[in-house]
């Protein structure tokens, strides 16, 4: 695994580099330096060398070689040169001695490599064959570059362990806050969002660790507000849910009560309408006042069968319970033509063919239709209009109802609060019972307009063996 080197490390090391470089320039300019000095030296020394030794080589040499090496050994040395005398038959007589400044001491052979000028021989040949050979020796010159190079690596050294402590440390204040927050993105990875970084004094820290303390503030009420809202949504699925099951629940009691008033009081009142006509025609020749006896208990019969049959319509329309949403919707359409003449209604459907349109889930085909029903009631009612269009089309996932008006439309205050007076409210609440949309406004033509969609699954039609 590779490990990532962290800012503070880098920045320290971006600084000793930067020092080192710095120092390494500096000493190589030094090395230019001396190594300019020794040669300049060396070479001032062998002219000096060579000018006394070629004056006064004459004068030495008519003394014969015994006078020139005893000259030589009471001079010794010149500056930066060696002097060997060497006679006629090519024996070595004479030799400098080693200078005997800081004697013993060298510098280091890399530093004469880099810093040494090459050794140059002159030889002054002498009257009586002998011959004088001057060597340079910039030994000592570059034994005095050497301990001039160290002081200054030495010093530089020095500097420069200085400048990287002094630039860990100020890189480890500085880089604090940074630090800080690399923590607290430590602790947010693990879930810690109540973490907090302690605010800086200069400004850009302060920015830096203020800006992550909102932003970790921010999460956390972020977090909130998502719990709080999953908490709402699960509430509000619950809701629907047992609304869905009530209305189920509702639903089947709806029917069977319908068929319970179809089958127990339906047929009751339908033998006695019989029973009363059998009497009504026996007893008409004989006891016309029996006779009118039983004439008005079959009108009562009538009556009570109207009743009924009013009953279990709004228990459960009969046209909804045998022939589905679409042929329910046509009954009440014509019921209400039939009703009210003077009004025009409509019912316009999206497949067109019945067969086509399919049948839906019971919950959805009843809220459907007591929806339009309660729509058309207040249409009629309120809208003073004269014309109220009822339109159904379904996808496969979708029922969409839209029932509209040409009449004066709804106050504006009740389109923006959605409900009023006039059974909105419960046709909004049987549109979310089922997790449907509820919405109403002015339409085109300046009446109300009122859309719904609920869901839809089709199913095939139950058959009625009743």
């Amino acid at each position: 695994m590779i490990r990532v080197m962290s800012l503070r490390s880098q920045i320290n090391l971006i600084v000793g580099g930067t020092a080192v470089a710095m120092f390494a320039a500096v000493l190589a300019v030094e090395l230019v330096q001396i190594r300019g000095s020794v040669r300049e030296e060396v070479e001032a020394a062998n002219r000096v060398a060579v000018q006394f030794v070629m004056r006064f080589g004459d004068v030495f040499g008519t003394q014969g070689i015994e006078g020139v090496e005893m000259f030589l050994r009471s001079l010794g040395r010149i500056r930066s040169n060696e002097i060997v005398l060497i006679d006629a038959a090519g024996a070595q007589r004479y030799e400098s001695p080693p200078s005997p400044y800081r004697q013993g001491q060298n510098a280091p052979d890399w530093f004469v490599s880099l810093a040494g000028s090459p050794r140059v021989d002159r030889k002054v040949p002498l009257r009586d064959g002998s011959l004088l050979l001057l060597r340079t020796d910039p030994s000592r010159a570059l034994l005095d570059g050497w301990h001039e190079f160290r002081r200054l690596a030495l010093i530089g050294a020095a500097l420069a362990s200085i400048a990287s402590v002094f630039a860990y440390v100020a890189a480890r204040r500085v880089l604090r806050p940074i630090a800080q927050v690399v923590e607290g993105l430590h602790e947010a990875s693990l879930g810690h969002f109540d973490y907090r970084v302690p605010e800086s004094a200069s400004g850009e820290a302060r920015a830096l660790s203020g800006a992550f303390n909102r932003l970790m503030q921010a999460v956390v009420e972020r977090d909130k507000a998502r719990e709080s809202a999953l908490l709402a949504e699960q509430q509000r699925d619950l809701s629907r849910e047992m609304a869905l099951r009530f209305e189920r629940e509702l639903e089947q009691e709806r029917r069977a009560l319908a068929r319970d008033l179809h089958d127990d009081l339906g047929q009751h009142s339908t033998a006695l309408k019989t029973l009363a006509t059998t009497f009504e025609h026996r007893l008409g020749g004989r006891e016309p006042s029996l006779a009118q006896l039983a004439s008005l208990m079959v009108q009562s019969a009538d009556s009570l069968l109207g009743s009924i049959r009013a009953m279990i319509n709004r228990v459960r329309p009969e046209a909804l319970e045998h022939g589905g949403l679409v042929f329910g919707l046509r009954a009440l359409i014509d019921d209400w033509q039939l009703r009210r003449p003077d009004l025009r209604f409509e019912l316009l459907l999206d497949p067109s063919d019945d067969d086509v349109f399919g049948v839906g889930p019971d919950e959805t085909e009843s809220a459907a239709y007591r929806i339009v029903q309660e729509a058309v009631t207040n249409a009629v009612r309120h809208s003073q209009g004269s014309t109220v269009v009822v339109s159904l089309s379904r996808s496969d996932d979708w029922l969409r109802v839209q029932v509209s008006d040409d009449g004066r439309g709804l106050p504006s205050a009740v389109v923006r609060a959605g409900k009023d007076g006039r059974g909105l409210v419960g046709m909004r609440e049987r549109a979310a019972a089922l997790g449907g949309e509820f919405s109403v406004r002015t339409g085109e033509s300046g009446g109300a307009e009122l859309l719904v969609t609920l869901p839809w699954s089709s199913r095939a039609p139950a058959d009625d063996t009743t």
